[in-house]
């Protein structure tokens, strides 16, 4: 359910799995980024079901801690073995992608072909929340920089 964190904050997939523990305000109902990308500082509110998900979350002493360590390792040099957990873990089982094979016969076109791209992707979760953001009437400017 780590996904929640993009769905509900629109940040990029590797922000959100190197999340850690003092990034997250449950007092205030704020998480906190510095985005890897653009070096951005954000604070944004949180919605009840992140929150709620949050709060069940097991406990940990060091607030520098990940809280999602598995994800975290996944992505310690690139997001590639995370966008696959997250096809594997999410879009497959909802039947929202295809799975690909492990082994791939020759097409005969080389590396040069072009290479196939789901339109489902952790990125989608980004636009997602965009929508829910002019659902509710809300501006897209509706994030705190500090």
């Amino acid at each position: 359910m780590w996904h929640l964190v993009g769905l509900y904050t629109g940040q990029r997939l590797g922000d959100c799995a190197r999340l850690t523990w003092q990034q997250v305000d449950l007092v205030n109902r704020t998480i906190s980024f510095v985005t890897q990308k653009t070096g951005k500082a954000l604070s944004i509110g949180l919605a009840d079901p992140l929150v709620e998900y949050l709060s069940e979350l097991p406990g940990v002493d060091d607030p520098r801690a990940f809280v999602f360590p598995r994800f975290a390792e996944l992505c310690k040099n690139e997001t590639a073995p995370l966008s696959r957990s997250f096809a594997e873990e999410v879009l497959i089982p909802a039947g929202l992608v295809t799975a690909r094979t492990k082994h791939h016969a020759s097409t005969g076109k080389g590396r040069k072909a072009k290479r196939h791209v789901n339109e489902v992707t952790f990125h989608s979760l980004r636009h997602s929340f965009v929508t829910m953001l002019k659902a509710t009437g809300a501006s897209n400017a509706l994030r705190i920089v500090h």
